[in-house]
């Protein structure tokens, strides 16, 4: 995904044709997908939240039906979803695809691209969109499931609560490093009696 837009969430109105509510097929594409191969990115995916989880599909094509609370794309930093909150989330149609366009010149990589369309079953009212980057506190304020986004791996349990008290501790000191400093010694402050008691046994 290209870059950090200004406003990342973003309401679409519906249109009304001959008296009745229409029902329009939302797409969004191409995205940029990080290069294949380079050590620690990851390209863009497809990805839906369903049953209170997220499935990353991959860059193959596709589609999926469901009632997803959110559905999209992400790369490692970046999320285009359309946001599905409703209560409860309307039925939808999901469909993802990936492409790849020549380089520009011979010792260029190729352009990889991902791009996905939404339909739903029936016609809404307004329908929010979500186009930025993952950051925590961002996603947090749209839904607490949309933080799932963020993929912690399988120690998310301890990730997400230190993840919390280094923003804390970054308030007070103002500097990332230091913060970093403070909160390991805070840390070892609160493991020090269970250290002490391990060693005096």
């Amino acid at each position: 995904l290209a870059r950090e837009v200004a406003q990342p969430e973003h309401t679409l109105a519906g249109e009304v044709a001959d008296g009745r509510p229409q029902r329009p097929s939302v797409g969004r594409g191409p995205e940029r997908q990080l290069v294949v191969g380079e050590p620690g990115d990851r390209i863009a995916q497809a990805l839906v939240h369903q049953d209170n989880s997220v499935t990353r599909l991959g860059a193959t094509p596709g589609t999926q039906d469901g009632a997803f609370l959110y559905a999209g794309i992400d790369d490692h930093y970046f999320a285009a979803l359309v946001l599905n909150d409703g209560e409860p989330p309307a039925p939808m149609r999901f469909d993802h695809t990936s492409f790849v366009v020549p380089p520009k010149a011979p010792d260029a990589p190729p352009g990889r691209y991902a791009a996905f369309g939404v339909r739903f079953q029936s016609p809404q009212a307004t329908q929010r969109f979500y186009f930025g980057p993952k950051a925590f506190d961002d996603l947090r304020a749209i839904n607490t499931e949309v933080v799932r986004v963020i993929n912690f791996g399988i120690f998310s349990w301890l990730a997400v609560p230190l993840l919390g008290a280094l923003k804390w501790v970054h308030q007070y000191v103002g500097n990332w490093g230091w913060a970093i400093v403070a909160l390991t010694v805070l840390i070892n402050l609160a493991m020090f009696p269970l250290r002490q008691k391990s060693v005096s046994s």
